[in-house]
């Protein structure tokens, strides 16, 4: 465990695996963060510029908090695990190309802002929550939550195209 700090992003080539149980600092640099590979989240802040990109994510240990100070936010492989997980883009957009929570339920889904969110597939949390959005929010495929605080979101404009359900458990 420790912390991560530089200024530019973090690169690994596609199949690695990588493990962060310690925060990670990055200052703006020329390069964004690409980790197209598994990456496991323990209960971390990563705070970053020009931009992130992760594969498939396993989120656990504690709450994952992300920020990328007015930079995307991509998932390009499925996000699960049973922990909250916060993002913050500012004035960029957030994306996941496949599904979130499929194989294991995550807690809370929060996005604090965000210009366009764009769910392509099925989300399954305990909560979704989106406190900001100046841009389109969409959901491509069924939405599923259990908790007592189900889905609410803040935005200008919204699409869903699948189902939203809301169950408190």
């Amino acid at each position: 465990q420790g912390t991560v700090s530089g200024t530019s992003g973090i690169t690994a080539a596609a199949g690695r695996s990588l493990r962060f149980d310690g925060n990670v600092t990055l200052a703006a640099g020329n390069t964004g963060t690409t980790l197209p590979g598994l990456v496991q989240l323990d209960g971390l802040t990563w705070n970053s510029h020009t931009g992130i990109s992760m594969g498939t994510v396993t989120l656990s240990g504690g709450p994952v908090n992300i920020t990328s100070n007015n930079s995307a936010i991509s998932y390009t492989g499925p996000v699960d695990g049973p922990e909250n997980l916060t993002l913050t883009a500012g004035t960029a957009d957030i994306s996941f190309s496949t599904g979130v929570g499929q194989s294991t339920r995550i807690d809370r889904l929060q996005v604090v802002s965000a210009k366009d969110v764009t769910f392509s597939a099925n989300v399954a949390a305990e909560s979704l929550l989106q406190s900001a959005g100046t841009g389109t929010t969409t959901f491509g495929g069924t939405v599923n939550t259990d908790s007592s605080a189900g889905v609410s979101i803040t935005s200008t404009n919204f699409r869903a195209v699948g189902t939203v359900t809301t169950t408190a458990s």
